[in-house]
């Protein structure tokens, strides 16, 4: 039994303002400097089989999720929330795993720094000198031997905020 699966998250992706006192980042002029988190690329499982697991992982060029963050280089927090299963339009789960070493943060200018962590702990990063910190998520679905074929989706949220004092 063929089961078709497309991960189609409509990624949601936002930043905090500081809690009490923590200050905002700011630029050279003292201007607070907003962070930006864009949804580059979906988590993408493609066509998976009934009874097989399939993983992706955080390094595939091409079906892993990626996240850009842009702003002021210090150091920012990421948590995401992570669905336990994918669902498809006609109410049927799939079961979604994620686990260490399924998601890393790559500073901009140096690939060297990449830091591989569990998407469900939440992370302290830097965002690179230029501005830029890029984030990769993977992870498995475990397609039950019976499971429906249909499409699957879900959604992951990456909230993150600057950690200043």
């Amino acid at each position: 039994m063929l089961t078709t699966v497309l991960f189609a998250a409509g990624w949601s992706a936002g930043w905090l303002l500081p809690a009490a006192g923590q200050a905002a980042a700011t630029g050279s002029a003292g201007v607070p400097v907003p962070l930006s988190v864009n949804g580059v690329r979906d988590l993408t499982f493609g066509t998976v089989f009934a009874g097989t697991p399939a993983t992706i992982s955080r390094r595939d060029p091409t079906r892993a999720g990626r996240f850009e963050i842009r702003g002021f280089s210090t150091e920012i927090r990421l948590d995401f929330l992570l669905p336990e299963a994918l669902r498809s339009p006609g109410g049927h789960l799939l079961p979604l795993v994620f686990g260490p070493g399924d998601a890393d943060a790559i500073p901009g200018w140096s690939r060297e720094d990449t830091f591989v962590f569990d998407p469900r702990t939440p992370l302290v990063a830097v965002i690179g000198r230029d501005g830029l910190l890029v984030v990769r998520l993977g992870g498995t679905v475990d397609p039950a031997p019976r499971q429906a074929s249909d499409s699957y989706s879900a959604t992951v949220i990456l909230t993150v905020f600057y950690l200043g004092t």
